[in-house]
């Protein structure tokens, strides 16, 4: 598999089974999730403040 831009280690999957609310120009948005549920690990230059709100 040839790694992309949009292809990185930090990102999780959606569970199985959840459905979008809606889908733009190729980008799902799923309601209710947290942006800590959907990367693992809190990004460079992200404080813990940030990161948590």
């Amino acid at each position: 598999m040839t790694r992309t831009a949009t292809d990185d280690a930090r990102l999780r999957p959606v569970p199985a089974g959840a459905a979008p609310l809606f889908v733009r120009a190729g980008q799902a948005v799923y309601a209710a999730r947290r942006l800590g549920d959907l990367v693992s690990r809190r990004p460079a230059g992200v404080t813990g403040h940030q990161w948590s709100h």
